[in-house]
C-alpha cells in the first residue's frame, strides 16, 4: 500500500535525522516533557485552589450554622423554628390567601342565594378585617351578606372562626358546603348547633382565638 510505504519512509529519514543528533533529539524531548509538566501543574494548582476555597467557605458555614444553633441538635432546632413561626402567626393579623380563596370558590361555586351573617368580636383586633375578607367572597358568590358587630359573643370557638346554625344534625346543604370549603381552604373552625342568626340560619363568627 502507497500509504503504509510513504510512512515508513518518512519514519527511516527521520530516524537518521535523530541517530545523527542524537542529543538535539533528547534536550528536545526535555524542553517539551517540563513544558507539559509545568502546564498541567499550573492547571490541577488552579484547580486544587478552587475546592481548597470552597471546602473554606463550607467549613465556614458550618461553624456559623454551629454558633447560631448554640449546641443543639437539629430535631431542637426545627423544633426553635416551628415555636417561632407559631408566635409571628400569633402576632400577624389573620386573612385569607389568594389559595384559600380559590379553593372555597371551588365548593361554593355550585350554590347561592343563601342568607348568612358573617359576625366579627369587635373586641379582636383583626376580626373585623378578617370576617370581611369571608363577607366579601361570600357576596361574590351570590351569597346574601350582613355583617354585625358583637362585643363579648356569648361562644367562644377556640380556633378563633365559628360556624353556628341551629341544629348541627339537620345541617342545610349551604352550612354544609361552608364547612366544606372551609376544609378544602385548611382553615380551622368550630361547629356549634341550638343557634339562630338575628337575620340567618347560619352565621359565620369571627373572634380571637383561643392559645394554648
Amino acid at each position: 500500500m502507497d500509504w503504509v510505504e510513504e510512512v515508513g519512509k518518512w519514519i527511516a529519514g527521520e530516524g537518521r535525522v535523530i541517530l545523527q543528533a542524537p542529543v538535539s533529539f533528547l534536550v528536545s524531548v526535555a524542553l517539551v516533557g517540563v513544558a507539559i509538566f509545568l502546564i498541567l501543574k499550573a492547571f490541577f494548582k488552579e484547580r486544587i485552589s478552587v475546592l481548597d476555597a470552597r471546602l473554606s467557605h463550607a467549613q465556614e458555614l458550618a461553624d456559623d450554622y454551629k454558633n447560631k444553633l448554640q449546641g443543639a441538635t437539629p430535631d431542637e432546632a426545627a423544633g426553635a423554628i416551628r415555636e417561632l413561626q407559631d408566635r409571628v402567626r400569633a402576632i400577624e393579623p389573620r386573612r385569607l390567601t389568594n389559595d384559600q380563596r380559590q379553593r372555597m370558590r371551588e365548593v361554593l361555586g355550585r350554590l347561592s342565594g343563601s342568607t348568612i351573617e358573617v359576625v366579627h368580636d369587635g373586641a379582636c383586633p383583626d376580626a373585623n378585617g378578617y370576617s370581611m375578607a369571608f363577607a366579601h367572597l361570600l357576596g361574590e358568590m351570590g351569597w346574601r351578606v350582613s355583617t354585625p358587630m358583637v362585643i363579648g359573643p356569648g361562644m367562644r370557638p377556640p380556633s378563633g372562626l365559628a360556624i353556628a346554625i341551629p341544629d348541627i344534625k339537620a345541617q342545610t346543604e349551604h352550612a354544609r358546603a361552608l364547612a366544606e370549603a372551609l376544609r378544602a381552604a385548611k382553615i380551622e373552625f368550630d361547629l356549634y348547633g341550638q343557634h339562630r342568626g338575628r337575620e340567618s340560619e347560619i352565621t359565620l363568627l369571627v373572634t380571637a382565638p383561643i392559645r394554648p
